[in-house]
């Protein structure tokens, strides 16, 4: 949620997001990130989406990554993915790779769906609770 706030111009503390995401040493789950960005001021969709919709869908958002965390989505351009992988940073991956590791080994873009957070600024959106 740290990135989605600096995407936005708004810087926010890591205690922060833990408190509002309640992320614990085994991190957190969708519904909490959901919740979280709801607190931060967006409108928030969870969604099983296929590669042809993730590339339709408004940017930033938020994938399953590897069956154990969350990244950032901020960028697909023709079959490169940029990410921003909190453990890692920021990271390219072209189509196949980056449908392994959000979906699975097995999968590709025409039978399978991953798991996605989509995120939307609603008309009141403000990140001015936060400090900078």
């Amino acid at each position: 949620m740290r990135i989605i706030g600096k995407h936005y111009g708004k810087l926010i503390s890591l205690k922060e997001i833990r408190e509002i995401s309640e992320t614990t040493r085994e991190g957190s789950s969708l519904l909490k990130l959901s919740d979280a960005a709801k607190a931060m001021g967006f409108k928030t969709i969870g969604a099983k989406l296929s590669f042809e919709k993730l590339k339709q869908a408004p940017l930033p958002l938020i994938v399953h990554w590897d069956k154990q965390h969350f990244v950032v989505v901020y960028r697909i351009r023709k079959n490169i993915v940029y990410i921003s992988d909190p453990a890692y940073g920021l990271i390219q991956y072209n189509k196949q790779e980056f449908i392994s590791r959000w979906i699975g080994n097995n999968a590709n873009e025409q039978t399978k769906e991953g798991i996605t957070l989509l995120l939307e600024s609603i008309p009141h959106f403000s990140l001015k609770m936060f400090t900078q």
